[in-house]
């Protein structure tokens, strides 16, 4: 089975956005500091302030690629970053005991415990196409799990291998 992978980076209109603010600081800092040395040195203190902002924007505008949120779902494994300070997370199949599918939300159960991924920052529809694949792939490995329908579990999907399931 290939790789499944959804991306979700700033985008490049953010990007863009920032830089181009960026820009327009660094522009802003360098007329004031014209005028400073030219007229008067008090806007000296405008001066620090706009540079700073604006090299802060540059900068912001190239370290936003290497925030990006992902899930990454192969045969072996899961790997997913949901926020943008935290470290990626992997889950190996082979250590996941039952699954549980909420409407944005999936709980692994393993022997170390329960894992719980939340999926409310992406849409709806890539939200489906993680659930179907994941199904695919506990169908594939053997591994029970519980599709529902709302957060007050009402089942819809119930698979295969229920009667293995810890707890049921």
């Amino acid at each position: 089975m290939e790789k499944f992978k959804i991306e979700y980076s700033p985008g490049k209109r953010h990007k863009r956005g920032y830089l181009v603010l960026g820009i327009l600081h660094i522009l802003l800092g360098g007329a004031a500091l014209i005028v400073a040395f030219k007229y008067n040195p008090r806007p000296l203190v405008l001066l620090v302030i706009s540079l700073y902002l604006g090299l802060g924007f540059v900068f912001l505008s190239g370290v936003l690629n290497k925030l990006r949120k992902y899930v990454v779902i192969d045969d072996y494994s899961m790997a997913f970053k949901n926020a943008t300070a935290k470290y990626p997370t992997r889950i190996h199949w082979n250590g996941v005991k039952s699954i549980t599918l909420y409407p944005s939300m999936v709980v692994f159960t393993g022997a170390k415990g329960n894992r719980e991924i939340n999926l409310g920052f992406m849409r709806f529809k890539d939200v489906r196409k993680i659930k179907k694949q994941i199904e695919k792939i506990a169908d594939q490995k053997g591994i029970p799990y519980i599709r529902y329908n709302t957060i007050n579990r009402q089942e819809r999907k119930i698979s295969k291998n229920r009667e293995q399931m810890p707890g049921l």
